[in-house]
């Protein structure tokens, strides 16, 4: 094509922008840079071809991540794009700050960290189907060996104020599951708030270990998404898992869960393959949960979902953010009608604005972030899922910043005593803004190619994998 788009085209690339425009929230979102990029994409094609799309696609997508890559924003990563027709993957840098250290490449495992509790709930969504028991079951009725009358639905939901007798980091496992059986929920302390709301691990250690049968079920469900690209067993994957120990067969970064087979809020490692295929075999096909499981499972505990504290007042995150609640499992919705331009937390889940109010996220630590969002207006355009996957763990040797300012030469970015970068998740803002922005190109290419020519495009399901540097 040439440099000059013909008014033709122009008209049409204009109409798909303010049919996605409609899709979106339109008081959050700034759509010049997504048109900007979305048209030199068109621009560079000769033939429009979707295999030249796609590549213009990719290349456009990794000149924009380099630059935070070779800044040291992070040591190494995979990124991932997905609908109903492509799959769209890139991956770059190393293990580690190390310029020794192992390559990424497409087939790296990373920790999914609490992304792992979407996998605890939904077997357990399963589970109770079987069971005939429901997500008011009090949990003492689904598994008699915790004494607990609160509901499963509390627990899965985080409004279950459960405390245990003393810390469990760093116990051997069978201490560890003897103080999560004497575990209580603190009742006199819930009464004190207005829906009362409480992001905790504790539960989903709770819940996992209250399944019959867990890590058969877990193999299973596993086998359904993506056996190949997931897995909690790190002996088999040792060799291409980033970050933590892994001289053990069980271990994950998180003290709490050491040494238990997947300890349920923490545990699933796999690449970006593997973390796309979780979300759409969960929310866009029937072969795990049907539609009403589906909306139980994602339904907000509370028709408020503001988290106050015991004032009243509403909670705020360590970045002065409000806080909102999960909806379950470490999955977040940004709440209707929220429309500050400076709002971008989501109870504990750091999200980019440029989404509708019904996408869910879910985030793993800092370390691991997935979105999905259905952008249907009017059957216009379908769904797309995007994640990142870098390594908190790993960026640094223990020795290789002794002292206490302990700055990275060349980066505004400094480290703790345990290697980490201090500040991560903000600057891994930078890579979800990108990776959101070009999810929602690659929803208007799509719709732009179906226009084109919609019997190639049902035709074809494109993967496309490249290396960022």
């Amino acid at each position: 094509m040439s440099k000059y788009l013909l008014k033709t085209e122009k008209n049409k690339i204009n109409n798909l922008i303010e049919e996605l425009n409609k899709s979106l929230n339109q008081e959050t979102i700034n759509l010049e840079n997504i048109k900007k990029e979305f048209y030199q994409i068109i621009i560079n094609c000769k033939d429009n071809s979707i295999e030249e799309l796609l590549y213009y696609f990719l290349n456009s997508l990794i000149n924009k991540i380099t630059p935070l890559l070779t800044n040291n924003i992070t040591s190494g990563l995979q990124v991932g794009i997905k609908n109903k027709y492509f799959n769209i993957t890139a991956y770059g840098g190393r293990y580690n700050k190390d310029p020794n250290s192992k390559p990424i490449d497409e087939n790296t495992f990373f920790s999914f960290d609490s992304i792992s509790k979407l996998i605890t709930s939904t077997i357990i969504m399963q589970d109770l189907k079987n069971k005939k028991l429901n997500l008011n079951t009090p949990l003492k009725e689904y598994n008699p060996n915790f004494n607990l009358n609160t509901s499963i639905e509390s627990i899965l939901k985080f409004t279950a104020n459960l405390k245990t007798n003393t810390r469990i980091d760093n116990l051997p496992p069978q201490e560890t599951i003897k103080i999560l059986k004497q575990c209580q929920e603190n009742l006199i302390e819930k009464e004190k708030y207005k829906n009362f709301y409480e992001y905790s691990d504790i539960g989903y250690m709770i819940l996992r270990l209250s399944i019959n049968n867990f890590l058969t079920k877990l193999d299973n469900l596993l086998q359904i998404i993506d056996n190949q690209n997931l897995t909690y067993k790190n002996l088999a994957h040792q060799n291409n898992i980033t970050g933590g120990k892994i001289t053990e067969e069980y271990i994950t970064p998180d003290q709490k869960g050491r040494n238990i087979p997947f300890p349920g809020h923490t545990g699933l490692y796999g690449n970006i393959e593997g973390l796309l295929n979780i979300f759409y075999q969960i929310l866009y096909t029937e072969n795990i949960l049907n539609e009403k499981d589906r909306t139980q499972l994602f339904t907000q505990p509370y028709p408020d979902p503001i988290v106050y504290n015991k004032d009243g007042t509403q909670q705020l995150g360590k970045n002065k953010s409000p806080q909102y609640m999960a909806k379950i499992s470490g999955i977040y919705r940004k709440p209707t009608g929220i429309i500050d331009k400076n709002y971008n937390k989501l109870a504990s889940c750091d999200m980019s604005e440029k989404t509708t109010d019904d996408a869910k996220a879910s985030t793993g630590t800092c370390g691991s972030w997935i979105v999905s969002d259905n952008l249907s207006y009017n059957n216009k355009f379908g769904f797309y899922i995007s994640g990142l996957l870098t390594n908190p763990y790993s960026f640094v040797n223990n020795s290789t910043y002794p002292n206490n300012i302990n700055e990275i030469p060349h980066t505004p970015l400094q480290v703790n005593k345990k290697g980490i970068i201090l500040g991560y998740s903000t600057k891994l803002n930078q890579y979800k803004e990108i990776i959101t922005e070009y999810s929602l190109i690659l929803t208007l290419l799509t719709e732009y190619i179906k226009e084109i020519d919609e019997t190639s495009l049902n035709r074809t399901t494109k993967t496309l994998t490249k290396k960022i540097i």
